[in-house]
């Protein structure tokens, strides 16, 4: 990916302060796996490995009105991310122990991963699920992640001229993160599924993006002249729970009906003792996703970009070989993060609302034959103009024909 900006050009009248910056970007990523099975009755083991590896260069180049110019280039700095890992899933019916724990399957694995920089780690999980009666069954999940920072967090060569500081990090530390799930399937009659949820999860460690400012100026009077850089932290804790409810039915013989909605919140918690100094050599330090300056304990109530979602479809069999389908989603509004001029200093950033969505999807298909088919699609039905992220354009109607065959 190569990207130039020779527009110069800084106000109506044409006026150019005859500046020019070129970067170039590549990275390549392979990835292999391997898998070996074994089943027995009410017993089911999976074992498996793989590997994978990552690489990343960039070179830019910046001319200035003063004649001049900078460059930089990663290729010096050899950057490889190798990850290896390994893991074991099993599933076991309750019988398979003891004969009165009939009513339940458990499954449970783990994974163990190593990486070049952060050395090993395991994670794990464990799913059960308890068959109540033959039309409910209560289920409970239990399970960690691990989330490495990306080559670019760490190892970015971006430099602030006067506090000398990189945009990367190389004592960034990976993620890690907690999940809980606890969720009902109930069978209201034997044409209606109903499934709920409630889960949790809690992420320690998070990467944020944060701005530097001069530590010798007190955050009340500071001004452009003071800005000291950006960089990545690990600053927090991110708490986020919600609830699902999904639900499926027979709207008569050739029609069927599926319906589903999300309703997520969270919040954000810092803390000014966890903050690198070293790396941050001192200076204030102010949160991308908020404009907020940690000096002491913050908490941020609310995510940004995780709106609650409802989906419905509806579909409808006319005759054996043709199926109608209609989708509909519906976004609300929710917060994003967009540049504020009016904070205080000049270019913090801040939340804004985005308006809530709905947009209509149509699907037809007709199979011709059993080698022969065809689907189409037509989406954003209605051509909404809407915002997922603020500054990024969505695409209006569109309409897809895809004709498959086989032999």
């Amino acid at each position: 990916l190569t990207a130039i900006d020779d527009s110069s050009v800084i106000d109506t009248k044409g006026n150019t302060d005859k500046s020019f910056f070129e970067t170039t970007r590549s990275g390549t990523t392979s990835s292999n796996e391997f898998l070996f099975s074994f089943r027995r009755k009410k017993i089911d083991f999976v074992l498996g490995g793989g590997g994978s590896q990552q690489t990343m260069s960039q070179s830019s180049f910046f001319y200035s009105s003063l004649g001049t110019f900078l460059t930089s280039d990663y290729d010096s700095l050899n950057l490889v991310s190798r990850t290896n890992n390994f893991f074991i899933l099993s599933d076991v019916k309750g019988d398979a122990i003891w004969e009165k724990l009939k009513a339940l399957s458990v499954s449970a694995g783990a994974r163990s991963t190593i990486n070049k920089t952060f050395g090993s780690n395991i994670t794990w999980q464990i799913n059960s699920i308890i068959k109540i009666s033959p039309v409910t069954n209560l289920y409970a999940n239990l399970s960690t992640g691990y989330n490495a920072p990306s080559l670019y967090q760490l190892h970015a060569i971006e430099r602030d001229f006067a506090s000398d500081i990189t945009l990367g990090n190389k004592n960034l530390c990976p993620e890690k993160s907690t999940t809980k799930e606890l969720g009902l399937c109930q069978n209201i009659s034997r044409q209606i599924n109903v499934r709920m949820a409630y889960f949790k999860t809690t992420t320690e460690d998070i990467i944020d993006f944060v701005s530097l400012w001069n530590k010798n100026t007190n955050i009340t009077n500071l001004g452009d002249n003071d800005f000291r850089g950006s960089t990545y932290l690990n600053l927090g804790k991110l708490t986020a729970e919600g609830i699902e409810l999904g639900i499926f039915t027979p709207v008569g013989k050739k029609v069927s009906m599926y319906c589903n909605f999300s309703y997520i919140r969270g919040k954000q918690d810092f803390s000014a003792a966890n903050i690198d100094t070293v790396k941050t050599k001192g200076n204030h330090v102010q949160l991308f996703n908020s404009g907020k300056f940690i000096t002491q304990d913050v908490r941020i109530e609310g995510l940004t970009r995780r709106p609650c979602m409802a989906n419905f479809s509806l579909i409808y069999y006319p005759v054996k070989k043709i199926f109608l389908k209609t989708n509909v989603k519906y976004v609300s509004g929710r917060k994003d993060i967009f540049y504020d001029s009016t904070l205080h200093p000049d270019g913090a950033q801040s939340t804004i609302h985005v308006a809530a969505y709905t947009l209509v999807d149509f699907l037809t298909g007709i199979n011709f034959s059993e080698n022969v088919s065809v689907l189409v699609r037509i989406e954003n039905l209605f051509d909404v103009s809407y915002q997922e992220i603020i500054g990024y354009s969505t695409r209006g109607r569109g309409l897809f024909i895809n004709l498959h065959y086989g032999f």
